[in-house]
């Protein structure tokens, strides 16, 4: 599936009453019945988790090693402090996860961010953690070098 459709598919939300009792909860945590009508789609980097309420949009990021892993952590657990469509871990593949639920739906201009940041966010990453990479770097030959200063003295 392209991107576009992938967005308006996990768009695709309905309000239901849980089977289970359970108030307004997203079934795409919970998959105990067939009420959920769990599907998964692919695209480009991107994996879509739907169910008829709740959709998890997960971001596949370029990720040279621990470094990027560790830099991405950081940033995915700020953004989630000041963004409640984005989950505040990254998946076990290290995949950005946007939680979209049926309420999401009512609000254009939430709808409109969360798909501006799934079309955005991969593009402009990769970018700020090659940022982070030379920022360190930097320090570590400006630290070297006043540490050789100390210790050859």
């Amino acid at each position: 599936m392209r991107l576009d459709e992938l967005i308006d598919e996990a768009f695709k939300l309905k309000n239901i009453s849980c089977p289970k009792g359970r108030v307004n909860y997203p079934c795409v945590f919970c998959l105990e019945c067939k009420e959920a009508n769990y599907q998964e789609f692919n695209g480009n980097n991107i994996v879509l988790k739907k169910t008829v309420n709740s959709s998890l949009v997960e971001l596949k990021i370029p990720i040279r090693d621990d470094l990027d892993v560790f830099f991405l952590k950081k940033f995915v657990k700020e953004l989630a402090s000041i963004k409640n469509y984005i989950m505040p871990n990254l998946s076990d593949d290290n995949r950005v996860v946007i939680f979209v639920k049926y309420e999401d739906t009512k609000d254009l201009i939430k709808l409109r961010e969360i798909r501006d940041f799934i079309i955005k966010f991969p593009v402009e990453i990769p970018a700020l953690l090659t940022k982070g990479r030379s920022l360190i770097n930097d320090w570590i030959s400006r630290e070297v070098k006043k540490l050789l200063g100390i210790i050859l003295k």
